[in-house]
């Protein structure tokens, strides 16, 4: 799942409305990825200076998975981009600059369950945002400037202004709250936004917790840290996923289209991003449970299926993902990840 990030001096009127479709089909041959996983952001008319001098100049890094850790394909990926790049610019060599920055699978913020919901909850509700990519696997999170917006270290985090704030489910109370986002996200009514707060004070320990645990002893830890969780453990997983699906379905959904009622809330939003986990480790938890594949269908529709599909394509691909993963690079993170998890 590439990430390109453009920016020029450059003034916007230089850039046709084919453009971004263009430079997604000449970055997705360069890289070997299919356009649909492409994502791109182009920033033009900004104040830049390159090698001392403010002329027209172009600056994109480039960001993914599998394709961009060795100077051998970053060499190779250059010269394509810089032929596209050249072409549409009439820009010199000396004028373009192209940084290359290597993902790994869990390094990507949207593939995070709590960044997933709050993704989609600002794209559904057309809240505008700055949508910063974090490199987990760099340690960002544990430098200065981001201690400054979030001391937790985790992800999401938002800077309203001077205001700044942690852990997605406030984060959504909040943008709910300052931009009116249509009543049936947080009800006002008194009840109605009672049973929105239980059903989030509770996944926290049950859905979250069991459904990343299957993703981890299933995908990662095996496939990407090359350790084999016990038998047991995974059993166990699977079990309290299980009968936490099954509370579910009984004191949540109950027999209503969604949790609060006949109209999706965050609750509904929360739940089915947890509840997506493990089907990015393979296991199809909607398979015998036609209560719940109805209420997720009703979901997906209710937040538009391209939406939910980009927002968990990232999450789908990772079985593909892991096989191109180098796991000496897990190193740095797997004491804790063990751990946590294992121990």
């Amino acid at each position: 799942m590439p990430f390109i990030d453009l920016e020029t001096n450059l003034p916007a009127s230089k850039f046709p409305e084919d453009f971004l479709k263009r430079l997604c089909t000449t970055l997705a041959a360069a890289l070997g990825k299919p356009e649909d996983r492409m994502n791109l952001v182009v920033k033009a008319d900004l104040p830049m200076m390159i090698a001392g001098s403010c002329s027209p100049c172009v600056l994109m890094s480039v960001s993914a998975i599998g394709v961009t850790d060795t100077a051998e394909k970053n060499k190779e990926h250059s010269a394509k981009i810089f032929q596209f790049l050249k072409g549409e610019f009439g820009l010199s060599d000396e004028r373009i600059l192209i940084l290359f920055y290597p993902l790994e699978p869990w390094q990507i913020g949207k593939k995070g369950t709590p960044c997933r919901s709050v993704y989609i909850f600002t794209k559904k509700n057309n809240i505008q945002f700055d949508h910063k990519k974090m490199t987990l696997f760099d340690g960002y999170q544990y430098g200065e400037e981001f201690g400054k917006i979030n001391v937790l270290r985790k992800l999401p985090a938002i800077k309203d202004g001077d205001f700044c704030l942690a852990e997605s489910v406030a984060i959504m109370m909040y943008l709910a709250e300052k931009f009116h986002t249509p009543d049936h996200w947080y009800p006002a009514d008194l009840q109605k936004r009672a049973r929105v707060n239980e059903y989030l004070s509770w996944q926290h320990s049950s859905i979250r917790i069991h459904g990343s645990r299957i993703l981890w002893f299933n995908l990662l830890i095996p496939k990407a840290m090359g350790v084999e969780v016990p038998k047991e453990k995974i059993d166990n997983a699977v079990e309290d996923f299980d009968g936490s699906l099954k509370l579910f379905e009984m004191k949540f959904l109950q027999d209503k289209p969604f949790i609060v009622g006949d109209q999706i809330s965050l609750a509904d939003l929360v739940a089915i991003v947890e509840i997506m986990q493990p089907v990015g480790a393979g296991m199809d938890v909607f398979e015998n449970r036609p209560k719940l594949k109805a209420w997720k269908d009703r979901v997906r529709e209710e937040i538009g299926a391209e939406l939910f599909d980009e927002a968990h394509r990232a999450l789908l691909s990772l079985q593909e993902d892991v096989k191109t993963m180098d796991p000496k690079r897990m190193d740095p993170l797997k004491p804790k990840v063990l751990k946590y998890f294992l121990s």
